[in-house]
């Protein structure tokens, strides 16, 4: 029995010294979570497992197909961009489950990202950090999402937060979202009502925390409201990543014939290239685009004559 519990004391102990390695991004190999070459952790090969504490501070692509759940902490500085690549038909998953993920560079997520961090934990957007999520931002019970960055764009979710019960959005930021916000209470029941789910957001809000329905509103500094500005839906980019620089963009629920505006636009925002379309006398946006830049992480901006819409666009 005592041989057995000083195995069972050895085994626990190595696996919390596992549990506690640290990975850096070496700047090498292909930037890719997959590859050994792509970190550094005490001189050895390898590459982070879940429970893994991460620094990022170079370019990272993650690509996550199948969905992914990371348990340790996550730290993006500066000078590093994080993206989380989901399956194009079926966007995965990512979650976060760790105590403290912090951004003060870039994070681009093309699928949903759920935190659902341990006790004590939260994601944490400091100032200098640009954040796009394309499709849902959502934070289930405990967990708290802290924007400190208070520039217009600097969090953009592409589709909807959901905030369970007990959940906190904080700090004194701005955060768009462009089809608003869904609220759960303590019983696990969505907040139909539109005015109560507003109502219960704002309680769930630190105050000094703004929310916009889109890019335009936040520039105009107008708060969210039900039945904001409409919003440019049912938009489609692929292949994403591209390997040989071209792209096609579908969009509809246009004006036919409307006119619009696609802008390769670099992580800083600089616009790199630019292309005019028009929509058919059906609506609809079907567009190729043909474009000449280095491999890496853009952002292909779509307006119209009163929408936008912003999506990351890897080349590869």
């Amino acid at each position: 029995m005592k041989n057995l519990f000083l195995f069972a004391a050895c085994l626990l102990i190595a696996l919390s010294a596992v549990a506690q390695r640290t990975f850096y991004t070496s700047g090498k190999g292909t930037g890719e979570w997959s590859d050994a070459q792509s970190w550094v952790v005490s001189g050895e090969a390898g590459v982070p497992t879940a429970a893994d504490h991460v620094v990022i501070n170079h370019y990272l692509t993650h690509y996550a197909t199948s969905g992914y759940t990371h348990r340790g902490n996550i730290t993006v500085n500066t000078t590093g961009s994080y993206e989380i690549v989901s399956g194009f038909e079926q966007p995965a998953d990512y979650v976060f489950a760790g105590q403290h993920f912090e951004v003060a560079g870039t994070l681009i997520s093309t699928g949903d990202l759920t935190v659902r961090p341990a006790a004590n934990g939260e994601l944490q957007l400091l100032d200098g950090a640009f954040v796009v999520i394309s499709r849902t931002l959502r934070l289930y019970t405990g967990a708290e999402v802290a924007i400190e960055n208070g520039s217009c764009g600097a969090l953009t979710v592409g589709h909807q937060v959901e905030l369970y019960a007990g959940s906190r959005l904080c700090g004194a930021g701005k955060l768009t979202v462009y089809q608003g916000v869904k609220v759960w209470t303590d019983t696990g029941r969505e907040i139909a009502d539109a005015e109560a789910a507003r109502t219960e957001a704002a309680r769930r809000m630190c105050e000094g925390l703004k929310l916009f329905t889109d890019e335009i509103a936040c520039e105009a500094g107008q708060p969210l409201v039900t039945g904001g500005l409409a919003q440019l839906s049912g938009v489609t980019m692929y292949p994403n990543p591209s390997t040989d620089g071209r792209v096609y963009v579908f969009a509809e629920s246009l004006v036919a014939g409307e006119s619009v505006r696609l802008s390769l636009r670099s992580q800083m925002g600089q616009e790199i290239e630019a292309l005019a379309a028009l929509a058919d006398e059906n609506g609809i946006l079907d567009v190729t685009f043909d474009l000449h830049v280095s491999p890496g992480l853009y952002l292909m901006v779509i307006e119209g004559e009163d929408l936008v819409r912003t999506l990351p666009l890897v080349i590869k």
